[in-house]
């Protein structure tokens, strides 16, 4: 996507031209700046009928130290500094230990909702998170905030809670207390994958994907359409023996979670557009695609594992391509041929073991 953009910062150019440029195919590229024209990344002029594109220049937004460098007011700055100050200040006193950054984010959400701050916040991977990070080593300066004691009443509240539970369990209770049932179900169907991987949890996995799917917001088509193929893909899978099914583990795993940060991007997209323009959250919106294209991908590569003797993966062909140094086709052999081929290897050995790479 980088490399399209950077195509046409110079000068206008042709579909042709910036696929060539950019080292992409012309219907991905096409694909790519229909998406980059609805965020005003880049327009489009004609000329003899022909469309040429180039980089909508526009000013610079957003900030340096927020996720995806989306811009932060100064007011919801000055407040999330304040929160950080102080959360991380009684959290010490409480516990005697640093605070880590999972358990400031879910104080933020939990004192945003209580205080009803209105800060930016939305779903990412691990649920609720306001879009500046936390930085432990920082120094956060803030002016006082008139509520500012009705803020560390629920800091400390939060605390309170929040510092009794591992991270594991803080997710769990944090999913719990936003609703974020998607999150709970994405957590159980994790844990089944990073299981011992045989068949019974594999087939556990798999069952645990359709209650995530129906907890996928219905209006989210396209993350929809990818987790449907997705488990398309998995139950297919399980018709691999025990062997066959251990070598996908890695790209299972690695499929999911591509995957889930997919959606993920989406609802945090989905969330923050009600606050903010498509030109503030242009670099949002560049990873969501981003991480929709790498989610494909994977999927299509974990289908290549599925019991096919034409998929390069599937462990017949693997076992063919160790008696053949390169199937280019495999075919069978007539009663003729076979005939032929013993004849030959009975008067020259060497060269039928060159051939079938078995020296």
């Amino acid at each position: 996507m980088h490399s399209i953009i950077n195509s046409v910062s110079s000068e206008p150019k042709s579909i042709l031209e910036i696929a060539n440029a950019s080292g992409t195919s012309w219907e991905s590229t096409k694909k790519a700046l229909e998406f980059l024209q609805s965020l005003e990344v880049v327009e489009s002029t004609t000329d003899q009928n022909k469309k040429f594109f180039k980089k909508h220049f526009l000013p610079t937004v957003g900030s340096n130290n927020t996720w995806f460098n989306i811009p932060l007011e100064k007011r919801d700055d000055g407040l999330i500094n304040f929160i950080f100050d102080i959360t991380k200040r009684i959290w010490v006193e409480k516990t005697g230990c640093k605070i880590g950054k999972t358990q400031m984010q879910k104080v933020v959400v939990n004192v945003n909702r209580a205080c009803k701050l209105d800060l930016p916040i939305g779903r990412y991977l691990y649920g609720m998170i306001c879009i500046k990070p936390f930085n432990q080593d920082e120094a956060y300066s803030y002016p006082i905030p008139e509520n500012n004691q009705q803020i560390t009443a629920a800091i400390q509240s939060a605390v309170n809670e929040y510092s009794e539970l591992s991270i594991p369990e803080l997710k769990i209770r944090h999913y719990g207390e936003t609703d974020n049932f998607l999150y709970l179900a994405k957590e159980e169907s994790a844990s089944l994958a990073c299981a011992d991987f045989n068949k019974i949890n594999f087939s556990k996995f798999c069952n645990s994907l359709s209650n995530m799917l129906i907890k996928i917001p219905q209006d989210e088509l396209e993350s929809i359409q990818l987790f449907v193929e997705f488990m398309s893909v998995s139950n297919s899978l399980l018709l691999l023996d025990e062997r066959a099914l251990l070598q996908t583990k890695g790209e299972v795993i690695s499929s999911f979670n591509e995957l889930w940060k997919a959606i993920a991007t989406k609802l945090f997209f989905k969330d923050l557009s009600c606050k903010y323009s498509k030109h503030q959250l242009m670099n949002l919106a560049l990873e969501r695609y981003t991480q929709n294209e790498i989610a494909k991908d994977c999927i299509s590569q974990l289908s290549e594992y599925v019991l096919d003797k034409n998929n390069a993966k599937c462990p017949e062909y693997e076992a063919l391509k160790k008696l053949h140094g390169s199937i280019k086709e495999i075919k069978t052999l007539t009663e003729e041929e076979s005939h032929k081929l013993a004849e030959e290897s009975a008067k020259e050995p060497s060269k039928i073991f060159r051939e079938f790479d078995l020296n």
